[in-house]
């Protein structure tokens, strides 16, 4: 059965395709006449508009999910800053203690190491 049957419409003997368009049809097969009805036009005024909404409405989905990217790339950057800074003040503090360990600083005097401040270097003298 051809789908002309199966939706209750007549046999068209066989499956067999309909002519083609008449002569003197419009682009789309029909008839020349004055246009689409008022309604026709209305709906096609109801479909152009819809469109543009969902047009417009994809260009501020595409434009929000831009924003949240840079301002997560923003954050990123932030944060690796923060952990690069970490990391290179641990290491110069490491290499600091490491050239004046704090016992050759006590016993020594006041050639001791430069990162104890003076309430520390005179309480490891006392001892």
């Amino acid at each position: 059965p051809t789908r002309c049957e199966l939706e209750g419409g007549p046999p068209t003997g066989g499956g067999a395709r309909s002519p083609g368009p008449r002569a003197g049809a419009g682009p789309q097969g029909r008839a020349p006449g004055p246009g689409p009805s008022p309604g026709g036009r209305a709906m096609q005024g109801v479909i152009r508009s819809s469109e543009q909404r969902l047009s417009k409405d994809k260009k501020n989905t595409e434009a929000a999910r831009l924003r949240a990217w840079r301002q997560n790339v923003a954050l990123v950057v932030l944060g690796m800053f923060l952990l690069g800074s970490f990391a290179v003040t641990n290491m110069v503090l490491l290499r600091s203690v490491l050239q004046h360990p704090v016992a050759g600083g006590a016993g020594g005097g006041d050639g001791g190491s430069p990162w104890i401040g003076p309430l520390l270097r005179e309480r490891l003298r006392r001892q």
